[in-house]
């Protein structure tokens, strides 16, 4: 169920953005009566229950309404932030808030760094899949990506007439 306060007046907007839409108002001087159900967003499937709502679309903007509100958030102060926050979570993404204690502060942005890295690293590897190397898993993007600047690299030397010697130790 969506509240009628800031978050879910909020939320109506959100969720028509993902799927390319906008909302129907009276506000706005529109009538649902008056609506060409052919110009209308269909749906594959929609299940409600008493805890929770899904909506299936396929061509769906999430991804992009999340990243869109993402940067909403992290330029927005503290009392704004809490409001974009609950507008993600009401999008139903699954959104995860991780916090880094404040207690080692010189070792902050490491940590973000390393978390970030994390996320990424298993984003990476959920979307594009992993590839095993002398059995260590590895996301294929990676490994595509090192292949590729590995052959410009050698056409590089190719090119400079110099050759690349290996000296193997022990």
């Amino acid at each position: 169920m969506i509240s009628f306060d800031e978050v879910g007046v909020n939320s109506f907007g959100d969720i028509a953005s993902c799927f390319g839409s906008d909302v129907v108002s009276a506000d706005k001087g529109q009538l649902v009566s008056s609506l060409d159900l052919e110009q209308c967003v269909k749906v594959n499937r929609i299940t409600v229950t008493s805890k929770s709502s899904e909506i299936e679309f396929h061509d769906n903007l999430v991804d992009s309404v999340v990243e869109r509100l993402s940067k909403k958030l992290s330029i927005s102060d503290a009392g704004q932030s809490d409001l974009i926050k609950k507008r993600i979570d009401a999008l139903g993404t699954g959104s995860v808030t991780i916090k880094i204690g404040t207690d080692q502060k010189n070792l902050l942005g490491i940590q973000k760094d390393r978390v970030d890295f994390g996320i990424r690293f298993v984003k990476s590897c959920l979307s594009h899949g992993i590839i095993v190397i002398n059995g260590k898993m590895m996301p294929s993007t990676a490994v595509k990506n090192g292949i590729k600047c590995s052959k410009s690299f050698m056409g590089i030397l190719s090119n400079c007439g110099a050759t690349l010697e290996i000296e193997k130790c022990g």
